[in-house]
Order: C-alpha cells, then sequence, then structure tokens
C-alpha cells in the first residue's frame, strides 16, 4: 500500500512482528513516520513503511474519527487476549480437576493396612501385586520392576523420617525386605 492511499481515521490491518494486528490511522504525515493506535490495546505505533499496512478483509475499511474512539468502544466488547485464549474463565465455568493418581507408596500402605495379620510382614513385591490386583495402582508408564522401586521409596522415606516413616522394617527372623505399617 502507499503512503497516499492511507487515510486519517481508517481502520487496517498492521503486520506487527508475525502477526496482523487491527490498527487505526492516527497521523500520515508527508515525511517521517505513520502514527497508528492499535484497536486492542490502544496502543500508539509508528511505522516508516506504507507496506505493512492492509486493507480490512471484508470489503472496506471501518472509519474511525481520528481514533479517539478506539478505546471506548473496545472496552464494550471482550477481547481475546494471549493470556487468556484456550483457557477458561470464571464466566465459562473451569473444568472439574482430574482425579490425581494414587501413589505406589500410599496404595501400598493402603494395602498394608487392609491385610490379615497372617499375611504381615509383607514384602514388596506382595505390595504390589495386591495393590495392582485391587485397582488402587496401575504403573503408569510400564515399568518393569516396581517392586524395586516400592523398596527404595519406602528406605528413603525411613531415611528421611525416621520414627515417622509409613513403614518400618521387620525384625530378622521374619526375613529380609520385609515391612509393616508404623502406625
Amino acid at each position: 500500500m502507499k503512503k497516499q492511499q492511507i487515510k486519517v481515521g481508517q481502520e487496517y490491518l498492521c503486520k506487527i512482528g508475525r502477526n496482523d494486528v487491527r490498527v487505526v490511522v492516527v497521523e500520515v504525515p508527508a515525511m517521517g513516520s505513520i502514527t497508528l493506535k492499535t484497536v486492542g490495546t490502544g496502543k500508539t505505533v509508528k511505522i516508516a513503511d506504507p507496506a505493512r499496512l492492509k486493507p480490512v478483509p471484508g470489503g472496506h475499511a471501518a472509519t474511525r474519527d481520528e481514533g479517539a474512539q478506539v478505546a471506548a468502544s473496545d472496552a464494550e466488547t471482550p477481547t481475546t487476549t494471549k493470556a487468556t485464549k484456550g483457557r477458561h474463565t470464571r464466566e465459562e465455568g473451569a473444568p472439574e480437576a482430574k482425579k490425581k493418581r494414587t501413589s505406589l507408596m500410599d496404595a501400598a500402605a493402603k494395602v498394608v493396612a487392609e491385610a490379615d495379620q497372617a499375611d504381615l510382614p509383607m514384602s514388596t513385591t506382595k505390595m504390589v501385586e495386591l495393590a495392582m490386583s485391587k485397582g488402587y495402582w496401575a504403573p503408569a508408564k510400564g515399568g518393569k520392576t516396581p517392586s524395586n522401586t516400592l523398596y527404595a521409596m519406602i528406605l528413603r522415606d525411613m531415611t528421611k523420617n525416621g520414627g515417622d516413616a509409613k513403614f518400618r522394617r521387620a525384625e530378622e527372623h521374619f526375613g529380609r525386605g520385609r515391612f509393616f505399617l508404623n502406625r
């Protein structure tokens, strides 16, 4: 578009970065930059190259009187900003939160709490098998050794929390790698 074709007060699309932004022409001097006001935000923009302006699609460009009404008319109509695009607002009603998956450690604690006294102490392999069979836990990514992972989680919890850990080790006569629930 040539500088002589641009009219003050008309609405155009201006290439700003990679976006086409609706603007209203405020000033077209004979020499120097063209002053524009964005329709969405009301910011003032200066461009040197009139080739960045394109007519508004739909046939004719809307006329505005010197860009003064830009902010007033846009305040009445809600605009979708980059920050809110694709998000649910309070008016629309946000979707409900996803149900949080039960961790392997919590599922194992639940299994041990529900277990009969004769089944205690329990190995991590048995805890994982029961948690999966009762549907308390399922591997998310198809892990090959969830019982080893649970064993490491229990030992890390015992090291970190000491007497307040979820599990405690069974005495030696029960065998290695067996745990009670720490009540």
